[in-house]
C-alpha cells in the first residue's frame, strides 16, 4: 500500500461500488429480481412507452392522425375507381380524367407525407424549427410552413397538382362556354376553338411547372412580396377566370329559361354523321367504329359549379394556410424551443384534409353520372343480385305493360259499341304471380261483357 494514499484509496473503494450498483441496475432491468423500490426508478415512464409504440406522434393527436390518415385514403380509393371509369369509357384525356391524374398524384403524395410526419414527428418539427431560426425572412418559410427535406419535395408536387388542376378547371370553364353559346358550331371558328383546347391542356401542365421551378431561384425568394404573388397569382387568375366564364354560362341559362325554351347544350354529345368529342376529338361519318357512351348528363352545369365553388373554397383554404404558417413562423422565431404540443400537431393535420378532398370530390361529382353508375353496378354488384334484381323488374314490367295493354283495350270495347249497345265492360285484376285457381286463367285477368238493350 506504500504510494497509495488513503483518500485515493476510499475513492477507487467508492468508484468500483458504483459501478458494481450499475451492473446489478442493469440486471434489474432486464431480470426483474431487484426490489420494488429501485424497479420504480429505472423502468420506463409511461409517457416514454407511448412515444415508443406511437413513434413520435403525441398521444394525444394519435386519434386524429389516424382518421385524417383512413379518410384520405377514401379518397385515394375513390380517385382510383374515378380513373379506372374514364379509362373503360375511353375518356381518358377529358378534362375530368387529367384533373383525376393530378389529383390522385397529390393526394399519394399527402399520405406519403402524413406516414413521414406522424413516424419522425419530433425530428420533423425540429428540422422545421432550426429552418425558421435559421432563415428568418425567407417568403419559403410561408409557403411550405418551414419544410425541409422529404417534406418540402413532397409539398412542392403537392403545389403543382393544385395549380394544374386550377388551370385544367379555367380551360375547361372555356370549352363549355363555347358549346353552351355555339362558337365551336360555327365553321370558322371550330379550327381555331380546337387548337385553344388543345394547347390549353399543354399550358395546363407546363405553367405551373415553370412557376415551381422559378419559386427555387434565390433571386425570386429574394423578394417576400414577389414570391408571394409569383406563387398565388397562377391559381387567383383560374378562379377568376373560371368565375368570369360560369356567370356567362348562367346568364345563358337563364335567359334560356325566360323564354321558355329548353336547356340544352352540345357538350361531349356525338352526332349521327360528325361526331365531336369533349376534347375536341373530330371523327367523320364514314367507316366510323362504335364509340363508348358519353359520361356528361343533363347536370353537367350543376356538376361544373360545384366543382368550382369547391376550387374557391380551396383558395380560400390556401390563403388561410399561408397566414397559420407565417402566424407559426413568428411564434418559433421568438421561442427556444420548437413546439412538440398535441395542439400543435392536430392543427398540422387538419390542414392534410382540403387537398386530398379533391379526389372525393371529383368521383362524388362526375363519378356518379348514370353511364358511371351501370358501369359500377355491372362491375362490383355481385351477379346474383344482378340476376334476382332483374327477374324481379322483368316481372313487375309484365304487370305494367299488361295493366296498360287491358286499359287500351277496355277504351277501345266502349268507343266502338257506345252508338249501338251498352255495354258493361269489367276487369278483375287478380296478382299475376298466385296461383292459378278454378275459372281463373293463368293470367289473372277475367273479363266480362253483359249485353244490354239497343239504344
Amino acid at each position: 500500500m506504500s504510494g497509495i494514499s488513503p483518500g485515493r484509496c476510499h475513492a477507487d473503494v467508492n468508484s468500483a461500488h458504483g459501478f458494481a450498483f450499475q451492473c446489478l441496475a442493469t440486471m434489474q432491468y432486464k431480470n426483474a429480481w431487484f426490489p420494488f423500490e429501485h424497479q420504480v426508478l429505472l423502468r420506463p415512464t409511461s409517457d416514454q412507452q407511448t412515444r415508443s409504440n406511437m413513434s413520435q406522434l403525441p398521444a394525444g393527436a394519435v386519434g386524429t392522425a389516424v382518421g385524417v390518415l383512413l379518410y384520405s385514403f377514401v379518397c385515394e380509393i375513390c380517385n382510383i375507381v374515378m380513373v379506372w371509369l374514364l379509362l373503360v369509357h375511353e375518356e381518358g384525356l377529358s378534362y375530368v380524367a387529367c384533373i383525376s391524374y393530378f389529383a390522385l398524384l397529390s393526394t399519394t403524395c399527402s399520405i406519403i407525407q402524413q406516414f413521414h410526419d406522424y413516424i419522425f414527428w419530433e425530428d420533423v418539427t425540429r428540422a422545421q424549427f432550426d429552418n425558421k431560426t435559421e432563415n428568418v425572412g425567407n417568403p419559403q418559410l410561408t409557403l411550405a410552413n418551414g419544410s425541409v427535406g422529404l417534406d418540402l419535395v413532397l409539398f412542392y408536387i403537392q403545389f403543382y397538382c393544385y395549380t394544374v388542376e386550377a388551370t385544367f378547371v379555367l380551360f375547361w370553364a372555356f370549352s363549355l362556354t363555347q358549346s353552351v353559346y355555339g362558337w365551336s358550331d360555327k365553321p370558322r371558328l371550330r379550327r381555331i376553338f380546337k387548337q385553344i383546347n388543345a394547347a390549353g391542356k399543354i399550358i395546363s401542365v407546363a405553367l405551373p411547372l415553370l412557376t415551381v421551378c422559378l419559386l427555387q431561384v434565390p433571386a425570386t425568394q429574394s423578394s417576400f412580396v414577389g414570391f408571394i404573388v409569383l406563387a398565388d397569382i397562377e391559381f387567383a387568375l383560374s378562379c377568376f377566370g373560371g368565375c368570369v366564364l360560369l356567370i356567362m354560362i348562367l346568364v345563358r341559362y337563364v335567359h334560356t329559361r325566360r323564354q321558355l325554351k329548353t336547356w340544352s347544350h352540345g357538350y361531349g354529345k356525338k352526332s349521327s354523321s360528325t361526331e365531336t368529342t369533349s376534347h375536341g376529338a373530330h371523327t367523320s361519318g364514314g367507316g366510323r367504329k362504335p364509340q363508348s357512351q358519353g359520361i356528361y348528363d343533363r347536370w353537367l352545369l350543376i356538376r361544373f359549379t360545384i366543382a368550382f365553388v369547391f376550387l374557391a373554397i380551396f383558395e380560400v383554404t390556401n390563403i388561410v394556410f399561408q397566414i397559420s404558417a407565417q402566424q407559426n413562423n413568428n411564434r418559433d422565431a421568438a421561442a427556444a424551443a420548437p413546439d412538440l404540443s398535441a395542439e400543435r400537431a392536430i392543427a398540422m393535420m387538419y390542414f392534410n384534409m382540403p387537398g386530398v378532398t379533391a379526389s372525393l370530390l371529383a368521383f362524388v361529382v362526375f363519378g356518379t353520372t348514370r353511364p358511371f353508375r351501370e358501369r359500377m353496378y355491372r362491375t362490383f354488384v355481385p351477379k346474383w343480385f344482378q340476376r334476382q334484381k332483374e327477374s324481379t323488374n322483368r316481372a313487375s314490367q309484365h304487370i305494367q305493360y299488361t295493366r296498360r295493354d287491358l286499359a287500351a283495350k277496355q277504351r277501345s270495347t266502349s268507343f266502338k259499341l257506345s252508338k249501338g249497345i251498352d255495354v258493361d265492360t269489367v276487369v278483375q285484376m287478380d296478382d299475376l304471380r298466385a296461383p292459378e285457381r278454378e275459372g281463373v286463367p293463368k293470367n289473372g285477368i277475367t273479363t266480362t261483357i253483359e249485353a244490354g238493350r239497343r239504344v
